[in-house]
């Protein structure tokens, strides 16, 4: 009996110092979890003496839905790889996310290093996860956050849009890194650029004497930066004072600041810091046998030559946050774009990824895409169940999930209509529901339908031959590839308003991003004033009064008649700014210097000059010219008939004219107008290149005070791959622009003059243009009717 007791005892107290010890543990997971995920972003985690943020400036990465991910392309030099030693993250998400199956997830370099649990609080927080030895390497890094979030209280489709977790990427990081990166040489300089879709700001330093050629060679140099640096989104401003806070200024001649390190022994470029603005200054300097122009024309030589350097999943991060080329014959996998393999068992999943095609690719219903989908779905059918593929936002084809899965892999091809891409670049979405048609569910009781549904990084999309045309206008491969601008050895034309500052800043901002989106230069010749030159091509930045005057001067070189001359001829150096509310005017005079604070003197204003041209005969010559007939009309409501909405996922057919009018007035309006010589015909044009056609883009805002957030709006990735067509507009409070396409573009024959490509683009020109597809065919049936009866005239006795 007393062994028996003894027993019991030692057992009893084996529980009670079980239960202690588990207490314990609990409480310190308690107090880890306080520590590491609930607190605030001012305090300092024990581990996180320092850090490298992902983003100077004060942006937020939001992951929505039940499944959201993104990643980014992050440049480590080969000391900053030995001292990283852990990952920190500042993050916030909705309270109603469920914290049992929410979690965030942190991969490096396709390795997940640590969860985050979403315990659905208002609180930010910071993780500090560490870094295993081996997973970084110098160049390039691959940093995805993966967020997978369910609803506590609501199982409905619509409640997944309720769902969201916010990242502070400017207080998320490396640490045991400085938070100014250590550059040393010319192929560190992407570490001083944003890792994703952030901007980089960017100032031309221009000294009080400066002029629009220093502009010009400032650009020049901004987009060898550009290049080199493999920057996404920069923001470009010019002035003669030295920036603030995080960014780099940029110096064209003088003598770089007395702490700056020369980059390569060959180049006059120099670099400094300033510790206590985190502000970093280049410097372009004049050296024995290294002038300016040497360094210049070698920055760009090794911008066109650039390769990047890193882990296979950082370039791949790179190549997507740029945006991946693709061309005839590609196939692209879901791993490649970025989609990697994963498992759904929620209720909505929509994942996207980003593309370019070339500037001259041919958009016409000859042939299609093939998506090859390697996914399994494990479940019971149900109506309502179904996969969606969107091309460019719009339902390309619809997948219905009507029998059991039984988990066995299916490879379904899909086939996309190529008409529905468009040159430069594309999105690709890819939604499944497993809800199907519930009317109410309750997110308390168990799922009886637990679905699942498997989707590979091994589904690839795959590209045929397709038909090279250029067609005119197109704003989607302006943008997507500085086409046509960035395939002309000239500069280009930039002409600025010179009724206000701010819309400088915005034109070089523009031109800096159509630099980083095409991947070549796209080299400009600033002037203040107007394209009034019905032979130049080129770039407008101002109010839309001032583009009304360009085209009417267009117009009335091309036929019209005046009573008037134009005024003074443009010059090729001119005053570089004006002061808001002041007015740059062209003149014969020497190029004005300057002055402090972006400031010139008052000048007189220009005299208008009014054109009287013949009503009818102005009317033939406008028709040539699109939506330039509206605008100097004033008359924007019969373009309204055919605009189209490319961001919103809703198609809008048609918007009355004075919603368009209110939608210029308070936002950006980005046009293209095309002018062809006289006497091209339709079929001249498609196959004589030795005649091509004056391509005028114009980016139009009424209000001054806004033309810098509508820019920064506009040049960021969502609006910038989505803008199409003929004229598109841009609002501060919307998704996405609102664009319309031209009825009657022309086209141009492109470099590929080979048998194949010539059938693919006449089928792809008569299945868009199929009148002449009917009047081919009744031709020939008279010509067979005719033949028919001859022959049976000449058979009769």
């Amino acid at each position: 009996m007393r062994t028996i007791k003894l027993a019991l005892l030692a057992t009893v107290a084996t529980l009670s110092l079980g239960a202690a010890c588990h207490a314990q543990s609990d409480a310190s997971a308690n107090q880890t979890r306080t520590r590491l995920f609930a607190a605030p972003l001012g305090s300092k985690p024990a581990a996180d003496a320092q850090f490298r943020p992902l983003a100077a400036t004060p942006e937020v990465l939001v992951l929505r839905g039940e499944y959201a991910s993104d990643e980014r392309a992050v440049f480590l030099s080969s000391a900053e790889v030995l001292r990283a030693t852990a990952f920190r993250v500042a993050f916030s998400n909705a309270v109603s996310n469920l914290p049992e199956g929410s979690r965030l997830a942190v991969r490096i370099n396709d390795q997940t290093i640590g969860e985050v649990p979403l315990d659905a609080s208002w609180q930010k927080g910071n993780a500090v996860i560490a870094i295993p030895p081996g997973v970084l390497a110098a160049g390039f890094n691959s940093v995805r956050f993966v967020a997978t979030q369910r609803h506590r209280v609501d199982c409905s489709v619509a409640a997944t849009y309720e769902l969201w977790t916010e990242i502070a990427t400017a207080q998320s990081g490396f640490v045991g890194l400085s938070p100014a990166a250590q550059v040393r040489r010319l192929a560190d300089l992407p570490a001083l650029v944003g890792t994703a879709s952030e901007m980089t700001e960017i100032r031309l330093r221009l000294g009080p004497d400066s002029d629009t050629a220093a502009l010009d060679r400032a650009m020049r140099a901004a987009n060898a930066l550009i290049l080199n640096s493999f920057m996404q989104r920069p923001k470009i401003e010019a002035a003669s004072e030295p920036g603030e806070g995080p960014g780099l200024d940029l110096v064209i001649g003088g003598a770089a600041p007395a702490n700056s390190v020369q980059l390569e022994p060959d180049l006059g470029l120099f670099l400094g810091h300033d510790p206590s603005s985190l502000r970093n200054s280049l410097t372009i300097q004049n050296l024995p046998g290294i002038p300016v122009e040497t360094t210049l024309a070698r920055l760009e030589a090794r911008a066109a030559a650039r390769i990047p350097v890193g882990t296979a999943a950082g370039r791949r991060a790179l190549a997507n946050t740029i945006g991946r080329r693709a061309e005839g014959g590609s196939t692209l996998t879901f791993a490649d774009l970025g989609l990697d393999s994963r498992t759904f068992d929620g209720r909505f999943l929509q994942t996207s990824a980003r593309f370019s095609l070339p500037p001259d690719f041919f958009a016409a219903p000859y042939g299609n895409a093939s998506l090859t989908l390697d996914s399994s779905f494990m479940g019971e059918a149900r109506a309502g169940k179904l996969i969606n593929i969107r091309v460019n936002d719009q339902i390309a084809a619809v997948i219905p999930i009507n029998q059991r899965g039984s988990g066995i892999a299916d490879q379904r091809r899909i086939d996309l209509p190529i008409q529905m891409f468009k040159p430069g670049f594309n999105t690709l979405t890819f939604e499944a529901n497993l809800a199907g048609n519930t009317n109410a569910c309750d997110a308390t009781l168990p799922r009886s339908d637990a679905s699942r549904l498997f989707v590979g990084g091994t589904s690839k999309l795959s590209f045929g031959a397709l038909a090279r045309v250029e067609v005119y206008p197109n704003l989607s491969a302006t943008l997507g590839r500085g086409f046509p601008y960035s395939r002309d050895a000239a500069p280009i034309a930039v002409a600025v308003s010179g009724s206000d500052a701010r819309y400088l800043d915005g034109a070089l901002t523009w031109v800096g991003r159509m630099t980083s989106a095409s991947g070549t230069p796209v080299s400009a010749s600033f002037h203040f004033g107007q394209l009034d030159d019905a032979e130049t091509a080129g770039l407008f930045f101002g109010p839309p009064s001032e583009a009304s005057q360009t085209l009417a001067r267009t117009v009335q070189r091309n036929g019209g008649s005046a009573t008037a001359s134009n005024a003074a001829s443009r010059q090729a150096d001119l005053r570089l700014a004006a002061a808001p509310g002041d007015r740059t005017v062209q003149s014969d005079a020497a190029p004005a210097p300057m002055g402090a604070g972006r400031r010139l003197e008052k000048q007189p204003a220009e005299t208008a000059v009014p054109v009287a041209a013949d009503s009818s005969a102005l009317d033939s010559v406008l028709s040539k010219f699109g939506i330039a007939q509206r605008l100097v009309h004033g008359d924007l409501g019969a373009v309204t008939s055919w605009l189209q909405d490319f961001g919103l996922l809703d198609k809008i057919d048609a918007l009355d004219g004075s919603k368009v009018s209110a939608a210029s007035a308070d936002g950006l309006l980005i046009l293209q107008d095309v002018g062809s010589p006289a006497g091209l015909s339709l079929w001249r044009s498609l196959f004589d290149r030795a005649h091509g056609p004056t391509v005028k883009t114009m980016v139009l805002a009424a209000d001054p005070a806004q033309v810098g957030d509508l820019i920064d709006k506009a040049t960021s990735t969502q609006f910038w791959g989505r803008i199409a067509g003929e004229v598109s507009v841009v609002k501060a409070d919307a998704w996405g622009p609102v664009n319309g396409f031209s009825r009657q573009p022309l086209y141009l024959a492109s470099e590929d003059v080979s048998p194949a490509n010539i059938r693919l683009s006449l089928a792809g020109w008569l299945s868009l243009n199929r009148h002449y597809y009917i009047g081919g065919f009744g031709l020939l049936a008279v010509l067979l009717a005719l033949s028919t009866a001859a022959a049976l005239r000449t058979r009769r006795p």
